[in-house]
């Protein structure tokens, strides 16, 4: 059902992946236990949902939730942990709270940077994450400095 769920939005079908997203987590929830890995993989895909419908408030009270969770059971270098760190991010940038955003999106880059290394795609998208950060709150210096290394890795 989680697949399906995921299908639903790729689709473009948001209410229908929003319905079905609520089900399984509530259903993985209460079989599982809410700090099974899989419950906090169907709470992370709600808040995703949650933020394609422009609903940013669900989005972040979510995320927050599951980042929390994930920080504790998984570990904070975990990439689950990772992506709903750049998630939250970007659903505090929806809701113009750029220095949080700034904030989660500078982790998550420092920690991709550390162990992915600086040219995996995962590290260059958390670099991208950043800038665009950095930019919505006119850190124009910060973009060149940062946005340089982006610059020479990708020629």
């Amino acid at each position: 059902m989680s697949d399906l769920t995921q299908a639903y939005g790729n689709l473009g079908k948001w209410a229908e992946a929003e319905f079905l997203a609520t089900q399984v987590l509530e259903i993985r929830t209460r079989i599982l236990g809410k700090e099974h890995p899989y419950a906090l993989t169907s709470m992370s895909i709600l808040a995703w949902t949650y933020g394609n419908l422009g609903k940013w408030t669900e989005a972040e009270m979510m995320g927050t939730q599951v980042l929390e969770m994930c920080t504790r059971i998984l570990g904070k270098e975990h990439p689950d942990t990772l992506t709903s760190m750049s998630d939250l991010a970007q659903a505090y940038g929806n809701l113009g709270k750029w220095t949080e955003a700034e904030m989660l999106a500078t982790q998550v880059l420092e920690i991709r940077t550390r162990i992915l290394g600086k040219e995996h795609p995962y590290t260059l998208t958390s670099m991208n994450d950043l800038l665009l950060t950095y930019g919505k709150l006119g850190k124009w210096a910060e973009v060149w400095k940062a946005g340089q290394p982006c610059l020479t890795t990708l020629k």
